[in-house]
């Protein structure tokens, strides 16, 4: 069986490495096409490890460990590269952060596999481990509240139950080094999570649908943390200039609606005036290029995007 739920872990990756070239449809328009190929670069990884794991005879048991281990942390990459998604910052993002995070996570098992024999397997300590799983609920969290919490939620696990198999916490007490078990389990649910990620052609029908689908899902690309982030920043706008309207989590909603009620305006409700258009689109424009406003509204309700990524639109300007 555990040659089985290897194996079925090595199909899975094979889809999911599919599955991440027809999503660039949705992140080449947007700085989440990092995290895509991130993404990418770790199911390669961990490709490479489960092969190994089916193939015990042409690798020792310490090369086994360490592929695993470098699966594990190629898996945070995506999370955590999409916390640094904003320009003008996205492109030094990994260089200052995800590339030390990985030389850090992986410093353990680069100085064992200078030090120890072929027959010792990688452990992990605690305290990396613990770092390790604090990146796992950071990048998870950001996306609680998401279409795609369950993904999330699935992915987390799976990474976590694939560490457990290099973790000094378990191996030695109740888990053998490069337990199968473990990293079949793991590697198959966090495909699984990748699997669920689906973003359907949209298919709003009036004004105000398209503009609530539009930021339906750029939340759900980027998390909660961003979303706030940017929510924020146009109430910012509808405060000062006193919109009839907020935008939420869940979309704009009439101005004074309590947060815990919030639910999309109604539908045909031609609310969301130029000026609200105008300024969510400038403030998107960090994260997202014309061509993924495109995907949801005509290209005659879409504002400009020239000037400075930092000067806002005036009002009236977006009549011009």
């Amino acid at each position: 069986m555990e040659i089985f739920i290897l194996t079925l872990s090595l199909i899975l990756q094979a889809a999911v490495l599919r599955h991440l070239s027809d999503l660039s449809d949705t992140s080449q328009h947007c700085t989440a096409e990092p995290a895509r190929r991130w993404a990418f670069a770790a199911c390669l990884c961990s490709l490479a490890a489960t092969a190994l794991q089916l193939a015990p005879d042409h690798a020792s048991l310490q090369w086994r460990t360490a592929a695993l281990h470098l699966a594990v942390v190629g898996q945070l990459t995506p999370f955590i590269c999409i916390l640094g998604a904003r320009r003008p910052g996205v492109s030094a993002w990994p260089y200052f952060v995800i590339v030390p995070m990985i030389a850090v996570f992986q410093w353990p098992s680069i100085s064992q596999l200078m030090a120890e024999s072929a027959d010792t397997p990688i452990i992990i300590e605690r305290p990396s481990s613990i770092g390790l799983i604090l990146v796992v609920v950071m990048g998870v969290g950001n996306y609680f509240g998401t279409r795609f919490t369950a993904a999330a939620l699935l992915s987390g696990l799976g990474i976590v139950l694939q560490h457990l198999a290099v973790s000094e916490w378990t191996v030695d007490e109740w888990v053998a080094p490069a337990n199968g078990w473990l990293i079949g389990i793991g590697s198959v649910a966090v495909s699984s999570a990748v699997l669920m990620v689906q973003f359907p052609r949209p298919v709003a029908d009036n004004h105000v649908a398209a503009w609530q689908e539009l930021w339906t899902d750029y939340r759900d690309v980027f998390g909660i943390v961003w979303a706030k982030r940017v929510a924020d920043r146009v109430n910012q706008f509808a405060a000062r200039e006193t919109w009839t309207l907020q935008l939420t989590l869940d979309g704009f909603v009439p101005v004074g609606q309590s947060e815990s009620m919030t639910s999309p305006i109604p539908a045909g409700n031609d609310e969301i005036g130029s000026r609200e258009s105008a300024v969510l689109c400038w403030i998107l424009r960090r994260f997202v290029d014309r061509g993924f406003l495109e995907r949801y509204v005509p290209e005659y309700q879409i504002p400009p995007q020239t000037g400075p990524l930092d000067q806002p639109p005036t009002p009236g300007a977006e009549k011009a």
